[in-house]
């Protein structure tokens, strides 16, 4: 397995912590030895900030944000141990009421490089419509990742595709079937968009894993999504043994 070791640096940007997702059963600390032992450079922690998250509906908006920064800033200080970077993200599931926030409703999309306080500060822009929400992320110089955009589960709804409102098209995952991600790629083709991979690891029994490298090390979110937007991060896949 080719690793930083040789000029090589991996990240993770697509996965999830037991403090922070109701769906993961591995821990923050856990996490980042995971993907230490697998050879990665770093990891983004996109814990569901709605849909799945652990946060109760009735939290107030500003310690719900606090509460998965603060998953973070664990998973961050882990991963300081170990050489490994780790870098603020959220999973956002489309919702209709901002006051059901924890409830799954479908239609996750990958929030990179943002930050506590602008997610603080704009509140009442969550009551807008999806494609409201992501013109004001990207406009902050967040950077938005359509995850597993052809899944279909019971709590999906519908398949809902903005290809003119986010950066980037997670064209493989792991738990996607091949017709999915089949799709997921020939959509982001069609449309000239920037392809990605997560491994969306939540700790159970995954064997695949992917995520995007690089030939130079990222040492910050913004380092990171600039290598992705000007192609020079590729998408790996990795079996584990």
């Amino acid at each position: 397995m080719r690793t930083k070791d040789n000029n090589l640096y991996r990240y993770e940007l697509h996965c999830h912590t037991a403090e922070g997702s109701v769906c993961s059963n591995i821990s923050a600390v856990d996490l980042v030895t995971f993907y230490h032992k697998l050879g990665y450079s770093g990891i983004c922690v996109t814990d569901h900030f709605s849909g799945n998250g652990s946060s109760p509906n009735e939290m107030p908006w500003s310690q719900r944000v606090k509460h998965f920064h603060d998953i973070y800033l664990k998973t961050y200080e882990a991963g300081k141990k170990l050489a490994l970077n780790v870098f603020f993200g959220i999973e956002y599931s489309i919702t209709p009421d901002i006051k059901m926030m924890s409830k799954v409703t479908g239609n996750d999309f990958l929030f990179l490089n943002i930050s506590m306080e602008w997610l603080i500060d704009n509140k009442e822009m969550f009551r807008s419509k999806p494609s409201e929400i992501f013109k004001s992320v990207r406009a902050a110089g967040g950077f938005i990742i359509h995850a597993h955009p052809y899944s279909e589960a019971s709590y999906i709804e519908c398949i809902r595709l903005y290809p003119r409102a986010v950066d980037a098209f997670e064209v493989y995952n792991p738990h996607d079937s091949d017709i999915a991600n089949k799709n997921s790629l020939a959509y982001a083709r069609a449309y000239g968009l920037i392809e990605v991979a997560g491994s969306d690891f939540h700790g159970s029994n995954q064997q695949v894993f992917t995520g995007v490298e690089t030939d130079s090390p990222c040492l910050t979110s913004n380092e990171l999504v600039d290598a992705i937007k000007n192609g020079q991060a590729r998408i790996f896949k990795i079996d584990q043994v």
